[in-house]
């Protein structure tokens, strides 16, 4: 895949409603579980944040290939037509 393709499948998924609200319930379970987790259970609650930045970790890299796709999309063509014109 592509990563043209690749952005506009990243994109297809941070435009989801199902996709979206699936993630936000998931933040909302992790955070109330650790707001539940006894203070003394430090490695319960490590457990929790790191789902919880693994949620949020999924976010992330779909936006980062949606914008890395969109600058490929627009930009790489520009730049080898500048190429082309510099080399002759």
């Amino acid at each position: 895949m592509d990563s043209e393709q690749r952005a506009v499948e990243a994109q297809r998924y941070l435009d989801s409603e199902l996709f979206q609200d699936y993630l936000r319930a998931a933040e909302r379970d992790i955070l109330d579980q650790i707001a539940e987790c006894p203070i003394r259970d430090n490695e319960g609650r490590l457990l929790l944040q790191m789902h919880y930045k693994f949620i949020r970790g999924i976010e992330a890299s779909l936006r980062g290939y949606a914008q890395v796709g969109r600058f490929e999309a627009k930009e790489v063509p520009m730049i080898r037509r500048i190429a082309r014109k510099i080399t002759g």
